[in-house]
């Protein structure tokens, strides 16, 4: 009789680790990432951009590829890029720098985070982390989603 309770506890056990294992990515939290455009300097003929990055939530992130489009002061396009602010441990500030050849700081009028194009914590790949995103600047631009 203890064989078959202990089998039965067994199994109720792994069929919840395989339960766990199965929610899809967006299920998995409502992780809360701050990006905030902390800083912009001139470095010779290239733009520095250094972001200070909150990861408020419990999610451990492997991969947090962010796409960025950088905005003239006169609202034209002028370049984007894609960085990769990872890793972002969980409940920690980090803080990352892009420097962006030939450009002028004060060019700038605004940065879009346009688009999370890959984004992986220790489970796998998710599809939330741009709902997960919040942005702000104290660079003296906007910084918007």
């Amino acid at each position: 009789m203890q064989r078959r309770t202990l089998a039965r506890h067994l199994t109720l056990a792994c069929l919840a680790a395989a339960l766990a294992l199965a929610v899809p990515p967006s299920a998995r939290g409502q992780d809360t990432i701050a990006v905030e455009l902390n800083k912009m300097d001139q470095r010779d003929a290239d733009c520095r951009l250094t972001f200070l990055i909150r990861n408020a939530g419990p999610d451990r992130f492997v991969t947090f590829k962010s796409e960025l489009v950088l905005f003239g002061d006169d609202g034209v396009i002028d370049r984007r890029f894609t960085g990769d602010i990872a890793p972002l441990r969980p409940a920690k500030t980090s803080v990352v720098s892009f420097d962006l050849k030939d450009l002028k700081c004060t060019n700038v009028g605004q940065v879009l985070l346009n688009d999370i194009v890959d984004c992986q914590d220790v489970v796998g790949a998710r599809t939330d982390c741009v709902d997960a995103v919040t942005v702000s600047s104290r660079a003296g631009i906007p910084m918007i989603k």
